[in-house]
């Protein structure tokens, strides 16, 4: 978010640190006015889907990134690739029943946008990253926070509101996202238009 700043003109902290990834965003411009608290730069209200266009964590070896960098020649759907969304965090793995309001700075599960950035794509499986990237870890999901829908920023720089339905989420009746089946459909996040399976961590 910092690059991000140079490259707008816009910039999220009055003074970006490298050593402390639990800043609050100060300017205006990276706080989503339907949860205005929503600030610290790891539990935070929008998510980009990291997974399909540029997972940074490394894999077991330590030595390999999961899935980067990801070159935009790859991308071969900008129009219906989410790039960003607003994101409910790991809170996504639990039945609303059970889900904690807003913790700045904190590292409950439950609480939503708890890991807020990292914004799982609909179907994952069991060999894919999921949630803060720690095991045991729920995954994340988006949040509808817009009468039902979710703000999702798409690759070719259009905006709009969705569903999580439409983009291929699944819940069950109690409002717990599910990881796979009922039709669960990564289509919308692949960058290829196909239900294209998460990348591997090893």
């Amino acid at each position: 978010m910092a690059y991000l700043g140079t490259q707008a003109g816009v910039f999220p902290f009055k003074s970006p640190s490298k050593s402390n990834d639990r800043q609050d965003y100060d300017h205006k411009s990276y706080i989503n006015p339907l949860r205005p608290i929503w600030k610290d730069e790891r539990n935070y209200s929008f998510g980009y889907n990291y997974q399909f266009l540029g997972n940074g964590r490394f894999d077991s070896t330590k030595k390999n990134y999961v899935n980067f960098p990801v070159y935009r020649g790859s991308i071969l759907n900008h129009a219906g690739t989410v790039m960003a969304a607003s994101c409910i965090g790991t809170a996504a793995g639990f039945k609303e029943i059970e889900r904690a309001g807003y913790s700045n700075q904190g590292k409950k599960y439950n609480a939503e946008g708890n890991h807020g950035w990292s914004l799982d794509p609909p179907r994952l499986t069991a060999t894919s990253d999921k949630g803060s990237g720690d095991r045991g870890s729920p995954r994340t999901a988006v949040d509808p926070c817009m009468n039902g829908r979710a703000i999702v920023a798409w690759l070719d720089g259009s905006v709009n509101a969705k569903t999580p339905e439409d983009l291929g989420y699944r819940r069950d009746a109690e409002g717990k996202y599910l990881d796979s089946g009922s039709g669960a459909t990564n289509r919308c996040f692949s960058g290829t238009a196909e239900d294209d399976d998460p990348p591997v961590k090893k």
